[in-house]
């Protein structure tokens, strides 16, 4: 597994910082983040995402057709294997219907997110790591849908996991939602007409997950935000900017705002690595960005 060294830069010094319940990322990786103990001291589930992006939090672009994908100018292997540390500490993985469709025919615009802890699969020592920390070899797999027009991938009926999938009430009772909960499937409504972020939390509460991570776009990142359920944001940002006039389209993570401007979410560490090569071959700097919830702040002052 490879080692990166990180240089702390100026950061927010508040008195929760020294808390004990916190685990900050030193010169190593994000394995030392410790999310499991962190959700154990809450004594409920620990939600969070992570996103990479250019300094404009550009994540995504179109250059033909209809379908994003992350742009070269930001994509390199240094976050995608701290992304990998991040999700071997979970239990569950918080995906969409869109994303399987892409995974499906075996899109180039997505990375695997599904098998790649399996035996063979790219970061298959880090599925032994979680197997040593008493964890499934790949995390449960969570699908938020409204519809129903695609197929559990085949590779994932052999990985022991229990797969998921969240939708609203009316569609729940659809015909072809049947059918998806005939395949050993759990099919559960998380709101009327679509899933609703409080319902969503209190299922996996309910399912007694003690860290989870939102893997997908800006739509369901807003869903949580509003509902005010993400405990946690890992945003890695490129030190550079995507020339956006080279796309037919470009997607942020917030629309008309920025992560660093969210009210309810502080900036809690902050790391930068020098001379890192994008998938482009250009040689920029990228930091490594922690912002923390302030409810999640104030249930750990309570329980020090």
């Amino acid at each position: 597994m490879e080692l990166f060294i990180f240089v702390r830069i100026e950061a927010p010094e508040p008195n929760y910082i020294k808390n004990s319940n916190y685990h900050f990322l030193n010169q190593q990786n994000y394995l030392n983040q410790n999310l499991l103990e962190l959700a154990g001291k809450l004594g409920r589930t620990f939600l969070f995402t992570n996103y990479v992006s250019d300094e404009n939090d550009v994540i995504s672009v179109i250059k033909s057709g209809n379908a994003f994908s992350i742009p070269e100018e930001i994509k390199n292997k240094y976050d995608w294997n701290l992304f990998q540390q991040l999700l071997a500490q979970t239990e569950a993985l918080i995906t969409t219907k869109s994303y399987i469709d892409l995974y499906n025919r075996k899109s180039t615009q997505i990375q695997d997110i599904l098998i790649q802890f399996e035996e063979k699969g790219e970061f298959s020592e880090l599925g032994k790591w979680r197997i040593s920390q008493g964890l499934k070899r790949s995390p449960d797999l969570i699908i938020l849908t409204r519809s129903f027009d695609f197929t559990i991938p085949d590779v994932l009926s052999k990985t022991g996991r229990q797969i998921l999938i969240l939708t609203g009430e009316k569609q729940q009772r659809s015909a072809s939602a049947r059918k998806m909960s005939l395949a050993n499937i759990k099919l559960l409504s998380a709101g009327k007409n679509g899933v609703e972020g409080r319902i969503l939390f209190e299922i996996l509460n309910r399912l007694k997950y003690k860290v989870v991570k939102m893997t997908s776009g800006p739509a369901i990142f807003n869903i949580m935000l509003k509902t005010d359920i993400l405990d946690r944001i890992y945003h890695t940002v490129v030190k550079r900017r995507i020339p956006e006039e080279n796309y037919a389209e470009v997607l942020t993570i917030l629309e008309n705002n920025k992560v660093e401007n969210l009210n309810n979410f502080t900036l809690i560490d902050k790391f930068r690595q020098e001379k890192v090569q994008m998938a482009d071959g250009k040689i920029c700097a990228q930091e490594f960005l922690i912002y923390d919830n302030i409810r999640l702040i104030n249930n750990l002052s309570y329980k020090k």
